[in-house]
């Protein structure tokens, strides 16, 4: 996204900072996007070596654990409904990319 408003956005009354604001949104998301690739990764590797030792691959309480970790992490700045949603999130998101990889049928 580029950092001058685009003739929509003009005829739209789009100021240049809000241009600003959703370049910096975007860049954010691409960050995010990053991370959570690695956070993919990361899990998959846990995965195999858990598949290969015969180990469980879902480990509700290091869920929790996580939990707790971005609890104090956060700070209150989102609600605490928001984190839980995130946290979710995450889990879903990693867990079906790990199925999919695992099992590509």
């Amino acid at each position: 996204m580029s950092a001058h408003p685009s003739a929509e956005d003009q005829a739209a009354g789009v100021d240049s900072e809000v241009v600003r604001l959703r370049t910096e949104i975007s860049r954010i998301e691409r960050a995010i996007l990053e991370l959570v690739i690695q956070r993919v990764d990361l899990a998959r590797h846990i995965w195999e070596r858990k598949l290969g030792r015969q180990i469980a691959l879902l480990d509700p309480a290091r869920e929790v654990e996580l939990l707790s970790e971005l609890r104090i992490a956060n700070d209150g700045r989102l609600s605490a409904a928001g984190l839980s949603d995130l946290h979710a999130a995450l889990l879903v998101l990693t867990k079906r990319e790990l199925e999919r990889r695992l099992d590509p049928m």
